[in-house]
């Protein structure tokens, strides 16, 4: 009997303790009685009794009775009657409507929530802890609450409270009155950037499903606190040594760096010399490393290359920072060349038809900042042609020269296993060092079927004497100079190419031929000296018919 009368009690106070319930006010104003009235897609309808003073009040969940000037809830709606006043009465039904000044508040289950970060601000690969909670301050249930959390691009450690779908923090249930659902979990990142971290939150608050985006939480991912700088020259050639400089840089200027280092360098090229503090095993050197906050560190690798080719040297960074481990790995390229010389094999055309005119030019660069190329030979064979063989003595560092720029003949047919291809061949001997070497191309042209024409660029119809002189060209060494070699120039343009028709046979005069100048000497005398003696005789004759005149005259006179 005890424990009835007991529960009975406590049933009583718990009626009579005010719920707590999150107030939303959702309408402010003036309602007429007996007319619907729609509030945010609820229908409410009122009644006042005059008498009693008392406003029944129906919602879209439950009614409830209010007394004038006061307000009264139900697990939805609260509902306050500030004042009633009549309004007007029908004449008809003699029914009469009041004014109602009310206040109508939605009550939900509001959840809180909030997310927080130790440390705001990490090193790479640093951890720290992550929270978020979700409170009900309410006092009742609510349910079907669904959270999630991304944390990309962190990684996820010991994770407390949620589950963990990849990156991210899950919670699906209910939550009593005055309960709370902490997540935990320990975080890291090594991937340097400033990330805004903030989750997606649901839940029926009692009347309706709520959506909320909970407050951001903003960490910041420092970058790797040891920078590497690597200084050397890209271009490198075989036997020439040349020094691989690295910089190392503590950038945090609170926190000292201890680590080691590695350099793995390739077969082919020779270390000279180390920096001091390595210690060389083969090809790779390894060196400890200590580096006071903000600090840097400079050495050089002399090395020098063996043979050419593409190469990587391999690097290894393992230090600690702040009790934090960090590790990285590169590769740096290097492309040493044998300075060969660089060879520029081209023809006037693509295609060539038979008995066709075409020019082939061959231009050398040497590509080297340290070696002059000597004794440079290229001999160039275009298949029905004669060789053409051309020498310089040198050709300096980073010149270029046009050592042949020569005109051919296409052949009248090809031989079938030639493919329709004119071929040409190309081998150019050269010292490097002393050392001699050599160099193979080749090129080819298609060749056409149509009877022999003329270039393309040439419009002008070759005449009979033409024909036989072309004749006569092919029948001698077709492969013609047409301009001497001459001395090597800094990168010389390529020579413009003319083609031009033979001209037609014209009279000739050697000068150099004694009877050419004795026929001159004839001719001017004929035409100058002989016409000035026959002048100067006939005036003498003038002369002396008249001077016996001159003395009967001056007799006369007297």
């Amino acid at each position: 009997m005890f424990m009835k009368k007991r529960n009975l009690l406590i049933f009583i106070l718990l009626l009579l303790l005010p719920a707590v319930f999150a107030e939303t006010k959702i309408y402010s104003g003036i309602v007429i009685t007996d007319t619907e009235k729609v509030i945010e897609g609820g229908t409410f309808k009122f009644r006042y009794d005059e008498y009693a003073n008392k406003v029944f009040a129906q919602t879209p969940t439950t009614g409830l009775i209010i007394e004038n000037g006061a307000c009264k809830s139900n697990a939805v709606f609260k509902v306050c009657i500030n004042r009633a006043n009549f309004s007007h009465r029908n004449i008809t039904t003699y029914q009469s409507y009041y004014e109602l000044n009310a206040d109508i508040y939605k009550l939900t289950g509001s959840l809180a929530y909030s997310s927080k970060s130790a440390l705001t601000e990490l090193l790479p690969n640093e951890e720290t802890g992550f929270t978020t909670t979700i409170t009900n301050p309410t006092d009742f249930e609510i349910t079907s609450i669904k959270f999630s959390q991304d944390l990309s691009p962190f990684n996820l450690r010991e994770v407390k409270g949620c589950s963990v779908n990849g990156n991210s923090l899950e919670w699906q249930g209910d939550l009593n009155p005055k309960y709370d659902r902490i997540c935990t979990a320990k975080i890291s990142s090594d991937r340097q950037g400033t990330y805004t971290i903030s989750g997606n939150l649901s839940y029926f608050n009692g009347y309706e499903t709520e959506k909320k985006t909970t407050d951001p939480v903003t960490v910041k991912v420092l970058p790797r606190q040891l920078k590497v700088t690597r200084i050397f020259d890209s271009y490198t050639e075989i036997n020439q040594p040349f020094y691989f400089n690295v910089s190392l840089q503590n950038t945090n200027s609170k926190e000292k760096l201890e680590g080691y280092l590695t350099y793995e360098f390739p077969g082919n090229i020779n270390i000279i010399k180390i920096p001091s503090g390595f210690t060389k095993d083969f090809n790779i050197a390894k060196s400890s490393l200590k580096l006071s906050a903000g600090s840097v560190l400079n050495f050089s690798f002399y090395l020098e290359p063996a043979s050419e080719g593409k190469y990587q040297i391999l690097e290894k960074y393992k230090y600690t920072i702040k009790n934090v481990d960090d590790a990285f790995d590169n590769s740096t390229p290097v492309s040493p060349i044998d300075p060969k010389p660089e060879i520029d094999l081209t023809a006037e055309y693509q295609q060539v038809n038979p008995g066709q005119k075409f020019i082939v030019l061959v231009k050398l660069k040497n590509p080297s900042r340290f070696y002059d190329l000597t004794d440079i030979k290229a001999s160039l064979d275009v298949h029905y042609n004669n060789e053409v063989v051309q020498s310089i003595s040198n050709l300096a560092k980073n010149q270029s020269y046009t050592i042949i720029s020569s005109t051919f003949i296409a052949p009248e047919y090809l031989e079938p296993t030639e493919a329709n291809n004119l071929n040409i061949n190309l081998v150019v001997e050269y010292s490097l060092n002393k050392n001699p070497k050599s160099i193979n191309r080749s090129l080819a042209l298609k060749f056409g079927s149509q009877t022999p024409q003329q270039p393309a660029i040439s419009e002008t119809q070759p005449t009979a004497n033409q024909s036989e002189t072309a004749a006569e060209t092919q029948a001698a060494p077709a492969a013609q100079q047409e301009t001497a070699p001459g001395q090597p120039q800094q990168e010389s343009k390529p020579e413009e190419i003319i083609e031009e028709t033979l001209p037609a046979k014209k009279l000739k005069i050697d000068f150099s031929d004694k009877n050419v100048w004795l026929i001159i000497g004839a001719v001017f005398i004929v035409i100058f000296v002989v016409p000035a003696v026959i002048y100067n005789i006939k005036k003498k004759k003038r002369l002396q018919v008249q001077q016996p005149q001159a003395p009967q005259q001056q007799k006369n006179i007297k």
